[in-house]
């Protein structure tokens, strides 16, 4: 940790001083290099270790437990009640559909215009620049009037999916209480599987506890 730190501290208090000499600049560009590429090092270490964990202790991980059986309760009462209350693009009203495709529309638009035009949308401001200086709105502002009209077609883009959450809430409620009722007539005989599939280990499981 302390290795990857040290040249992410430095990144900072480098690039804060870059206005007084190149040399600054380039340390810190070098001291950002350095935190990638820990980084990345760490990444690769750690994906390893979890995979070889995997490789190696597969059916001890996969293996059902007595003292996880209600969060296994949980987890399939979750996933039930999730597939019985899924919704298909045919299902939704035609309104509801209208509403959440012109929002979508909408927002995919203002995302795309942001990227062509980010730069009359939006104004800068370093992170050395005095706070006090700090312009919100404006020509030379922080936020253009281009930008604030995208954040706003953004937020109105917004309710359409408003609309559909609204819409799918009150659809559910009648296959999940049904969902419900059904796990609560399983639930016992679920239990006594789970508990028997977790008293019973595999022969390969038993070989390497052995």
């Amino acid at each position: 940790i302390i290795v990857n730190l040290i040249p992410l501290t430095l990144t900072g208090s480098f690039y804060l001083r870059r206005s007084e000499s190149e040399v600054w600049t380039r340390a810190g560009n070098l001291m950002f290099t350095l935190t990638v590429l820990t980084s990345v090092i760490f990444w690769a270490g750690m994906g390893w270790a979890i995979q070889n964990e995997f490789d190696t202790k597969l059916e001890e991980l996969t293996a059902p437990k007595e003292e996880f059986l209600e969060l296994d309760w949980l987890d399939y009462r979750a996933t039930y009640i999730a597939q019985r209350c899924a919704v298909e693009w045919g299902q939704v009203p035609k309104g509801v559909r209208f509403w959440y495709g012109l929002g979508a529309l909408g927002s995919v638009i203002a995302a795309q215009f942001l990227f062509w035009r980010f730069a009359s949308c939006v104004g800068s401001f370093a992170v050395t620049d005095d706070i006090d200086e700090l312009v919100w709105y404006g020509k030379d502002g922080l936020f253009k009037l281009q930008g604030l009209i995208v954040i706003g077609v953004v937020s109105v883009s917004g309710l359409g999916l408003t609309v559909f959450r609204c819409w799918q809430k009150k659809y559910r409620l009648k296959p999940a209480a049904e969902a419900e009722w059904e796990l609560k007539g399983m639930e016992g005989t679920w239990k006594d599987r789970r508990l028997a599939e977790a008293r019973t280990p595999s022969r390969r499981f038993c070989s390497s506890v052995a």
